[in-house]
């Protein structure tokens, strides 16, 4: 049996009502917005940012250097000219979507609590970026239906295997990944890295 509790209608009084079912119950992984969570939030969003903007050809503008920006894009002649640092952006060739891809650990690779504590910071940064709109698709080794309640679901009954790394498998094309992995650093193709962000796990 499980409870189900609730503070309707005046929230003075907890009710709670025990039920029993004989049916299979699939628990979501935790979302939460932990410490590790809100520390990488703006490394992901600003690498994805930068991926999109400028992967057109046509010049779409110059402007002053921010911040947030990639060195690679600095127009040197004429900040030179200027004596400020300005900035080409070039014109989207279409839309990107950014890609949530689960690299699954193999058994003996990650403690249970640590492969755990992985599994909710994935599925809290899916749903996050899904609730701010984002265009999502997700991969990861078996995963039956690429959307957010298919990825959670999967992420529910996720546990350690042996099957090949999805790296190994991984499309890349104009998407942006972010990729959560339990691979060991240095072991992440090229390809891989220069339209990712890598999230090593076990570190």
């Amino acid at each position: 049996p499980f409870g189900l509790s609730t503070l309707f209608p005046f929230s003075f009084l907890l009710k709670t009502r025990k039920v029993v079912l004989n049916r299979e119950l699939i628990v979501y992984p935790k979302v939460e917005q932990t410490e590790e969570f809100y520390e990488m939030l703006p490394l992901i969003t600003g690498e994805f940012e930068n991926h999109i903007r400028g992967r057109g050809h046509d010049l779409y503008r110059i402007r002053d250097y921010e911040p947030e920006d990639s060195a690679r894009h600095v127009d040197w002649k004429l900040s030179a000219k200027t004596g400020v640092l300005k900035i080409r952006e070039f014109a989207r060739e279409d839309e990107h979507r950014l890609r949530i891809v689960f690299d699954n650990a193999s058994p003996g690779m990650a403690s249970t609590e640590r492969y755990e504590r992985g599994v909710s910071l994935c599925a809290s940064i899916a749903f996050y970026l899904a609730e701010q709109s984002a265009s999502l698709t997700f991969a990861a080794q078996g995963l039956a239906e690429p959307t957010l309640w298919g990825f959670l679901h999967h992420l529910a009954l996720v546990e350690p295997a042996s099957d090949p790394s999805v790296l190994d498998s991984l499309s890349l094309g104009a998407d942006f990944n972010l990729v959560l992995t339990w691979r060991p650093r240095g072991t992440v193709v090229t390809s891989v890295w220069q339209s990712s962000y890598v999230v090593f796990l076990n570190s």
